[in-house]
């Protein structure tokens, strides 16, 4: 069997930080009813820690469903032939609509190259958009952020 998947591993080591967290203030509590309605409170706190992990399990689930698809090959070379089919024909195109100067249709055929052999460019770095992306500054702020949240003491619970 293989080694586990990150996120799981991930998601398990958040449920054991929160349980045993959850357990020091368990362990404190006796039979003072100030301190039973304590625990009361740790529990519904320990439902709702479980049920944002669980959101978190759902939203990487679909980031990693996201990451593998990948796009047809075929989708970006058709893209990329149409848009040179175009820009080599434009300029009959421009000759027949009646354009009579050559530095006429020279700099429209050149703004219109450059516009959507930009627009195709995009295209390609919105389909890698992970390899563009600082993903390790943003996981390694997250994991920090987590951290600091596990680490602070709760806030006392006046009632």
């Amino acid at each position: 069997m293989g080694q586990p998947k990150r996120t799981v591993a991930m998601t398990s080591r958040l449920r054991q930080i929160c349980a045993v967290a959850l357990s020091d203030g368990i362990a404190k509590t006796t039979n003072n009813p100030q301190q039973q309605h304590r625990l009361l409170d740790q529990s519904a706190t320990q439902l709702t820690i479980e049920e944002r992990i669980r959101e978190l399990e759902v939203c990487v689930g679909i980031c990693e469903r996201l990451f593998g698809s990948p796009i047809p090959p075929t989708y970006s070379r058709h893209l990329s032939r149409v848009i040179s089919l175009w820009i080599l024909l434009l300029p009959v195109s421009l000759i027949s609509s009646g354009v009579s100067t050559v530095a006429g249709v020279a700099c429209a055929t050149t703004v219109a190259a450059y516009v959507f052999i930009g627009l195709d460019e995009v295209g390609m770095e919105i389909e890698n958009v992970f390899q563009i992306m600082p993903m390790q500054q943003l996981a390694a702020a997250a994991q920090k952020d987590a951290g600091d949240a596990f680490v602070s003491e709760m806030p006392p619970l006046n009632f």
